[in-house]
């Protein structure tokens, strides 16, 4: 999925919806720049 989103424009819509996968609690408030590193866990 990281490979996905970083493959992405930032205006793709698709960014959005990968990111609401990956991040819990992800709204509109919520800004997330190029390079994000996702690990498994919990409160990381």
């Amino acid at each position: 999925m990281l490979h996905e989103l970083h493959s992405l424009k930032p205006s793709d819509p698709q960014r959005t919806k990968i990111i609401k996968e990956l991040v819990t609690g992800y709204n509109e408030y919520v800004f997330i720049e190029d390079g994000f590193r996702c690990s498994f866990g919990k409160n990381i």
